[in-house]
């Protein structure tokens, strides 16, 4: 199974908002200047999906797990970090023209390379501490076509939900859970846990990866056109508000010289339909036969016979059966 976790990166705010020269007076508050924090970390939510992802390796051999991230150079070292925990590989996707990518853009991009990639399972971060928008996730999943579980806490194989399924588990308000069989390929989106990973890199790890090259991949390499990256980049514009009005149908025009009331008659009569009130009396079996044979005859029973059935019928009465009358 390959497994692409998709990595951002956060301000720590945990710590306080630090300057960077231009004046103190900028970060006198840091909750007026929440985009200010120069100490970044990987966000709490990719964390904990890197965390599911080698769980899921550790139970499954063959399992491989790969991060991608989409931003510049400086992200290599918490990639690095991450990548030293036990995953098999990294990759940084990267292109002038991504510079200040909004959410659109950036879930068309990751959406190419996991497509490029190759994947069974996406996880990303439900939401990140930078936009806390949750829509990255879901957006991806949409560009590759495939079913997305939102807001997991857990991630688990089982028997019964077949080779090629997962089991995720979603934290519902109110602290409920809803455990969730999803087919392969998918998109989930993870909630961060409390506390530090589970997993933490072993030093000789970390001096491995420092001397390892991660691969970039630029909008030419994954095939994106920019015209379609303009596209993405471009504000939803909401039409004009229009009421729906029904599917008119032409009622030929009365006689002019006929009473008031029977013009209004004939103009009304086609949305009404007289019927004929009859009382069956008999035994159960009569009454039913009598109902299933009214039902039989005004066709709203059709969907129950065969076309041989229905020939029958046809030929029985002397034409075609009656369509079902509105309900």
């Amino acid at each position: 199974m390959r497994i692409l976790v998709l990595i951002e990166l956060a301000g720590d705010v945990e710590l306080r908002a630090q300057s960077d020269g231009l004046g103190d007076e900028r970060f006198a508050n840091a909750e007026r200047a929440p985009g200010d924090w120069r100490i970044r970390q990987v966000d709490p939510g990719a964390q904990r999906a890197l965390d599911l992802a080698l769980g899921l390796k550790a139970k499954a051999m063959g399992t491989e797990v790969t991060l991608v991230h989409l931003g510049p150079a400086g992200a290599e070292h918490w990639m690095r970090r991450e990548a030293a925990r036990g995953c098999d590989g990294a990759l940084r996707v990267w292109d002038a023209e991504l510079a200040g990518a909004g959410t659109q853009v950036k879930a068309l991009v990751l959406a190419a390379a996991a497509q490029s990639r190759g994947f069974d399972l996406v996880l990303a971060g439900a939401a990140s501490l930078s936009s806390a928008g949750g829509q990255l996730g879901v957006l991806v999943a949409a560009r590759l076509g495939a079913p997305c579980v939102t807001q997991a806490c857990a991630i688990e194989r089982v028997g019964d939900a077949g080779p090629e399924a997962l089991v995720a588990t979603r934290a519902l308000a109110g602290g409920y859970r809803e455990r969730v069989v999803v087919a392969l390929p998918a998109v989930v989106t993870v909630v961060p846990a409390a506390g530090p990973p589970a997993q933490v890199a072993a030093l000789p790890d970390l001096l491995r990866r420092q001397s390892e090259a991660i691969p970039i991949w630029d909008l030419a390499q994954l095939g994106v056109p920019r015209e379609a990256v303009q596209a993405a980049a471009r504000p939803l514009r909401a039409g004009a508000l229009r009421a729906p009005h029904p599917r008119g149908k032409p009622i030929p025009a009365p006689d002019q010289s006929a009473p008031a009331f029977d013009r209004i008659l004939r103009l009304v009569a086609g949305t009404v339909r007289r019927r004929q009130a009859k009382v069956v009396r008999g035994t159960p079996g009569e009454i039913a036969a009598a109902i299933v044979a009214t039902l039989s005859r005004e066709g709203w029973l059709d969907h129950l016979r065969g076309d041989a059935a229905a020939g029958s019928n046809a030929g029985a009465t002397g034409g075609a059966p009656r369509p079902p009358a509105p309900r």
